[in-house]
């Protein structure tokens, strides 16, 4: 979240300045699309946004937002969609070196956010479904160990409700499961039959229907007793190999 702030920090701030500090420029590319500049004559930074005129008197922020330190090093360059943050921010320091990447999705916070030391090594690496819903965070030192891991997400990646459909005598259970991208979901099945172990199988890949993944898992019903179908779910983040959240469901049922 810190991330966040510096970057909205950095928005407002040429909007605080006294007007006799700002000198404006703008510059018309085409029709509707307008580049404005402005320069801090009293501290030495500027900032180059893309507009779009939607009207003879409205604007709206709609592509690259760039700012510059004081010795004209690029700061931080961003992306709008119509006035909403949108796609990658990147961060750097007065030297040039990458700072962080946060990456936003209609103005939320989704997807990995990065911070790096000076070198370029990673140092922090999270993975937001949110603003609010971290579903990991993985901390480095500057030797590239992990020094702490966190996973602070309630989301399940299981449905919680599993459907279930008759084929003859087989009986076929849908999961439905949550993918993210950039990280290996992968599911553990086990299907015990009055305590006996029947079936039992590992998968990482999905089918998929629009913004639904899930598996099938097909169970013989051969004989009558006490069946329970369990689904482990386990999300690892690749570029670490760090198991990140588990998530558990249970299904029981009898066949007489």
């Amino acid at each position: 979240m810190k991330k966040n702030a510096f970057i909205f920090f950095t928005l407002i701030f040429y909007e605080c300045r006294p007007s006799n500090c700002v000198e404006t420029n703008v510059a018309k590319l085409g029709k509707n699309i307008e580049i404005v500049e402005k320069v801090d004559k009293c501290n030495g930074t500027k900032s180059i946004q893309q507009f779009t005129r939607v009207s003879s008197d409205s604007v709206v922020k709609d592509g690259f937002y760039k700012s510059f330190y004081q010795n004209g090093q690029l700061e931080l360059i961003a992306f709008y969609k119509n006035n909403v943050q949108d796609s990658i921010t990147i961060g750097y320091r007065k030297d040039g070196t990458l700072l962080a990447t946060n990456y936003f999705v209609d103005g939320i916070q989704q997807g990995f956010q990065n911070q790096f030391y000076n070198d370029g090594r990673i140092k922090v690496r999270n993975y937001h479904l949110s603003d609010t819903s971290l579903l990991f965070l993985v901390k480095f030192d500057t030797g590239g160990r992990i020094t702490e891991t966190k996973g602070r997400s309630q989301r399940h990646i299981l449905a919680r409700d599993i459907n279930t459909f008759h084929r003859g005598d087989t009986l076929v259970v849908l999961n439905r499961v949550v993918v993210f991208e950039e990280v290996e979901t992968a599911l553990r099945v086990y299907l015990t039959v009055d305590g006996q172990k029947l079936i039992h199988k590992t998968t990482s890949k999905f089918h998929s229907n629009r913004n639904m993944s899930f598996d099938l898992t097909f169970i013989p019903i051969k004989k009558s007793g006490h069946y329970n179908y369990t689904t482990i779910a386990s999300i690892t983040e690749k570029r670490t190999d760090i198991v990140i959240k588990h998530d558990t469901i249970h299904y029981n049922f009898v066949v007489k």
